[in-house]
């Protein structure tokens, strides 16, 4: 849910002005002008795949990262999809957005390990008959008493992505031809 805030402000992200040259000049301009505004962009979101990344874009690739294609300037590019119309976003993911993580106690995470007793294994072996089954073990005790063997492993966690400034991603604009191979 919370990474979906942050696509959906990657999506809404507002054009900088349109600058001539190829996708690298484009990019370097675009951040020319962040930086000129006092962000400092963090990452590069493209919606290209690795094979439709435009060979006059200056992609440094890297080893094989999930979703990161790269880097750009010494910023990691990272494939996001949909992030709307546009192909190129820019972002100061500090200035952008805040993470806030917590639990009831006021710790990150929340962990909770149980260990079933026998009422509690037969009731959730009742409740699905297939589970812990295997060909030796047909009865429903044999199930319970292998299920006793494991535990039950509760995560609990509180977050919160809070967008602060939209303006802390910004798209670039690129023509048709330059969006498509």
């Amino acid at each position: 849910m919370e990474t979906g805030k942050l696509v959906e402000a990657l999506a809404q992200a507002r054009s900088l002005p349109r600058f001539a040259g190829d996708v690298s000049r484009k990019v370097d301009r675009a951040l020319d002008k962040m930086r000129a505004r006092g962000y400092q962009p963090t990452a590069v979101f493209v919606t290209w795949r690795a094979w439709e990344v435009p060979q006059e874009f200056d992609l440094q690739r890297t080893s094989d990262q999930a979703g990161q294609l790269g880097t750009f300037r010494g910023l990691p590019v990272i494939q996001a999809r949909p992030i709307g119309v546009h192909t190129i976003v820019l972002a100061d993911l500090k200035a952008l957005a805040t993470f806030r993580q917590w639990t009831q106690n006021g710790q990150a995470l929340a962990v909770t390990v149980t260990g079933y007793d026998e009422p509690s294994a037969m009731a959730a072996v009742r409740a699905n008959r297939k589970l812990m089954q295997e060909a030796a073990r047909r009865k429903l005790a044999d199930h319970a008493r292998e299920l006793r063997k494991s535990v039950l492993v509760e995560v609990w966690e509180e977050c919160v992505l809070t967008i602060k400034d939209a303006d802390a991603a910004r798209a670039v604009w690129l023509p048709p031809r330059m969006t498509t191979r």
